[in-house]
């Protein structure tokens, strides 16, 4: 994950799954695609 600006807010699936619906954490979901984002939307995602 190297190639972005800072790595180190990137998370994979598995943690993600982990850590979805605990206190603190946020998921920010970022998408230009409308479709994309309607098919696979994370619930709770912002």
């Amino acid at each position: 994950m190297s190639e972005y600006a800072h790595p180190e807010v990137l998370v994979t699936t598995h943690w993600v799954q982990a850590n979805l619906g605990k206190s603190g954490v946020c998921l920010v979901e970022v998408d230009v695609d409308t479709q994309a984002y309607d098919a696979g939307h994370i619930p709770g995602a912002v």
